[in-house]
């Protein structure tokens, strides 16, 4: 009797299923299976249907064409907040005759802020303490304050009560600016390991949406000193004291105060931003400048991003330099340092690397006659190496930029204040309170710049 061997026949079923609707699609393949005029080679976007409207795809990518109008916010309530406990009054001493740095910035700073900053509502108060808040009359009101140091001055404020309620009183088009020495003396020095830098974390992570920029300033200081254990050193300091200027908000309004304070000179030494991404970064391939002689590659021609006909052989390599537009990031950002520390190639499907970053003033002798008016559009060039393809059609890279604390704040710290040496020109735990800040927005990317190496003739 005949037995039917129903497995094999199933086997078999699958074998021709397969074989029937499976494609081989070469490099070259000009294939474009969603019909939106992009081949299917570099696009990053393919549908399962059809696209019925081409005319919105990039031809670069296959993806939506991303509108990079933008429409400018406008700030419904800006708060400024000046401390007025007892540590700030050092810098407005009230001498007759002599104002000190921190009087001349911030009169300045507050005058800025009412003559160009558009809101519906502009006010400014006084933080005593933790519980007392004083709305002072007008901008020249406060003004003339600081000019003569007309303050009842406070006993102490708990920096993180005093940075949560400002916050909490933040509404989504409000931006509020804290001028304070962000001192930090905790009743309880017990519970003081780990607890600031948690808190402000907390803090932040209840607000994804809250930006922040931090613009440091020293000035002269005469007058009564408190420690981080709340000893106080009279007739301090021989030498300048930090404070700072912190600006909350959405990032787009934020932005705003973060134009007027860099247009108008006010004088700060450093910055920080925190809850910040720069979504559209302009960049693009050279030709011809910042490659190898050996290293064999076209560019796609109206599309700057796309290398083609890359040829990676045995012991060979592509190397290639791609122009970046950094202008609107903050300075520190664009500075080659922070760059090489913090910008990497990232590919699932490639190896490649960073090989070094120029401004263009240091690329410019390098630069090839065809690239010269190219070259102009950026200020940063980044060359890097590719020296292999997982696969053989396509590879997808990232230039991506990754948020981290820059290095003036570990000068700029110290971990006891409790003698001249170590408070110098510093503020008590400063890192752990940008740490714990920074904390809310890890491995945060500023920016990422996408490109493709194929070996297809496009």
């Amino acid at each position: 009797m005949f037995k039917t061997n129903y497995l094999w026949i199933i086997i078999f079923s699958l074998i021709c299923s397969c074989s029937s609707n499976s494609r081989s699609v070469s490099c070259d393949s000009k294939e474009d299976i969603d019909y939106d005029n992009v081949i299917d080679v570099i696009d990053n976007c393919i549908s399962d249907e059809a696209v019925k409207n081409a005319e919105f795809i990039d031809p670069c990518t296959g993806c939506m064409k991303v509108s990079t109008s933008t429409t400018s916010k406008k700030i419904i309530n800006l708060k400024t907040y000046l401390e007025i406990s007892g540590s700030m009054k050092g810098y407005m001493p009230g001498k007759k005759g002599k104002s000190t740095s921190f009087q001349k910035d911030m009169a300045s700073l507050f005058s800025w802020l009412v003559t160009n900053v558009n809101a519906s509502s502009k006010k400014f108060y006084g933080i005593k303490d933790d519980k007392t808040t004083i709305e002072f009359e007008s901008k020249d009101d406060v003004a003339s304050k600081i000019s003569r140091a007309n303050f009842s001055f406070g006993a102490t404020t708990t920096l993180p009560d005093l940075v949560e309620n400002v916050i909490n009183q933040n509404k989504k088009e409000d931006v509020s600016i804290i001028v304070s020495d962000f001192l930090y003396s905790p009743p309880n020095m017990m519970n003081l390991e780990g607890t600031l830098n948690v808190r402000l974390r907390e803090m932040f992570l209840k607000h994804p949406n809250m930006a922040l920029s931090v613009y440091a300033f020293k000035s002269d200081f005469v007058g009564r000193f408190y420690t981080v254990s709340n000893q106080t050193v009279l007739n301090c300091c021989s030498d300048k004291r930090p404070y700072y200027v912190w600006v909350l908000g959405e990032q787009s309004l934020v932005e705003q105060i973060d134009k007027i304070i860099n247009e108008k000179n006010i004088n700060f030494l450093k910055e920080l931003h925190v809850g910040k991404t720069y979504k559209k970064i302009e960049g693009e391939i050279l030709s011809q400048s910042g490659r190898d002689e050996t290293s064999i590659w076209q560019r796609k021609a109206e599309c700057g991003n796309i290398i083609t006909e890359g040829k990676i052989r045995d012991g060979e390599r592509l190397t290639y330099t791609i122009g970046l537009n950094l202008n609107n990031l903050p300075t520190y950002y664009k500075n080659k340092t922070y760059l090489q520390d913090n910008l990497k190639a990232v590919s699932s499907n490639s190896s490649t690397q960073i090989k070094t970053i120029r401004t263009y003033s240091e690329f410019k002798k390098n630069i090839n006659p065809e690239d010269v008016v190219l070259a102009k559009k950026y200020t940063h060039f980044v060359e890097v190496k590719t020296v292999s393809v997982d696969d053989p059609c396509k590879a997808t890279i990232n230039l991506e930029l990754k948020s981290s604390l820059p290095k003036w704040i570990d000068t700029w710290n110290t971990e006891s204040d409790e003698t001249d040496a170590e408070r110098s020109e510093r503020t008590v735990l400063l890192k752990r309170i940008f740490s714990g800040i920074n904390e809310a927005y890890e491995n945060e990317i500023l920016f990422s710049y996408q490109y493709i190496i194929t070996a297809s003739t496009l």
